[in-house]
């Protein structure tokens, strides 16, 4: 639980940073081309942490170039810019999916444990259930929500990056 709170926070922080749309900033660097001042534009992009400066001074570096090849080089930056956001995304998939089942295996060790108390005492006393009920109540609820919250995290955090590709 401790790791995907971990990750989904780091994750948000990261998010934002890069993705944040900057109606200001963008008209400025708009204003910089205009006025062929590549070098400050290029200055102007690497003061912020924004996907959108990064494709831009990449696309500004290669302005001497056909057309094409200036698509295809903030295509390529594009594509490491999202990739830096979704690192670490797999880990909080991977805790969304293994949690339950770590739960699930609480769950069968509880079983295991009412029948070897029964086995023991050869008695079926509630006494001798609950102990074991009781591990695996407890098992099972914390694997479903150390899994929901990954999994709701993981979902958020997609539809974040999700929304700062399409800016």
């Amino acid at each position: 639980s401790l790791l995907a709170i971990y990750f989904i926070i780091e994750r948000w922080l990261v998010i934002g940073k890069m993705g944040k749309q900057d109606s200001i900033w963008q008209s400025r660097i708009v204003e910089l081309i205009s006025e062929n001042k590549i070098e400050q534009a290029l200055k102007f992009c690497y003061e912020k942490p924004y996907i959108t400066g990064k494709v831009v001074a990449v696309g500004l570096k290669e302005i001497n170039e056909p057309q094409e090849e200036i698509e295809n080089a903030m295509q390529i930056e594009s594509r490491m810019q999202i990739s830096k956001m979704e690192s670490h995304m797999n880990y909080l998939g991977i805790i969304a999916s293994i949690a339950p089942m770590l739960g699930f295996l609480g769950t069968i060790f509880g079983v295991i444990n009412i029948f070897y108390n029964i086995s023991q005492t050869a008695d079926l006393d509630i006494a001798t259930i609950s102990d074991g009920l009781y591990q695996k109540m407890i098992c099972s609820g914390a694997g479903l929500l150390v899994g929901i919250v990954a999994y709701s995290g993981f979902y958020v955090l997609n539809g974040r990056i999700d929304k700062a590709v399409v800016n």
